[in-house]
């Protein structure tokens, strides 16, 4: 699951109920060092009553189940195919995409 656009509150607690849920992230926004926190938060949580039955585990095996990937939706195509083949080479597959992303315009 790719989260375009995370940054606001919102994104955030989706990619967190997503990754609880047992799905791979991929946090994508063009603050880095936000994406880094929220991945950090997500790889290191678990559920409160650790149990065989109920553990909740960020990490699959020895992989993450949150990477960030730096995306900044208004550059050039080139720039942005950089940043998915990012995203697709963090799990090898991309099931689904939330587009959170947005970009201030003069009307």
């Amino acid at each position: 699951m790719v989260q375009l656009g995370w940054q606001g509150c919102d994104g955030r607690e989706f990619c967190v109920d997503l990754a609880k849920a047992g799905c791979k992230v991929v946090a994508a926004a063009c603050r880095i060092d936000r994406l880094k926190s929220l991945c950090d938060q997500i790889n290191q949580f678990t559920s409160p009553t650790p149990s065989p039955s109920s553990m909740v585990d960020s990490r699959v095996g020895n992989s993450p189940r949150a990477v960030a990937v730096e995306l900044d939706v208004t550059v050039d195509g080139g720039t942005i195919d950089v940043s998915v083949q990012k995203a697709w080479d963090a799990f090898g597959v991309i099931d689904a995409l939330a587009n959170n992303a947005g970009v201030r315009v003069k009307i």
